[in-house]
């Protein structure tokens, strides 16, 4: 949800809050082990899995570039922090008599973090009357370890 104001005539101040409910990301951690008593050990790679929340809350400043009577075009920085909650998982396989293995994950650790981040914004907006537009959105966040884009369509009623 974004909440804007104008500041000006050419500029547009933004807040926003958006919620990344379940970011997944897949990996492998490398270990050994002893399997017999001769002490033979053996390479095992463990697969991983990591559940991530992420809560972002930004502030923009957005250029505007009135295009027409209907059309507005506004570009600018966005400052985003960023408040991530993530699970690490370690697979095993569940077999069962006459059944498939199942894959199933079990908790390693829980790690939260927090982070400031700046980004960009872009969007157009078509005026559909003095109080209604329609806006197509373009939005590039950086959290920590992955870039996200962000395209957005919406339905813009003035105050």
């Amino acid at each position: 949800m974004r909440l804007a104001h104008s500041a000006g005539a050419r500029w547009n101040l933004g807040l926003a809050c958006t919620y990344y409910q379940e970011l997944e990301g897949s990996g492998a951690s490398p270990s050994s082990d002893v399997f017999n008593r001769g002490g033979l050990a053996a390479a095992v790679v463990v697969p991983l899995k990591s559940f991530e929340r992420v809560q972002e809350f930004s502030l923009d400043a957005r250029y505007c570039w009135q295009l027409s009577a209907q059309v507005q075009l506004e570009a600018g920085p966005v400052v985003s922090y960023f408040h991530s909650r993530a699970e690490i998982k370690s697979a095993f396989l569940i077999s069962t008599a006459g059944g498939a293995p199942v894959e199933s994950y079990g908790p390693l650790g829980e790690f939260t973090g927090n982070d400031l981040r700046l980004g960009a914004g872009a969007a157009v907006t078509w005026a559909l009357s003095p109080r209604w537009g329609a806006r197509v959105g373009y939005r590039i966040a950086s959290p920590p370890n992955r870039t996200l884009h962000h395209i957005s369509v919406a339905l813009n009623w003035g105050f």
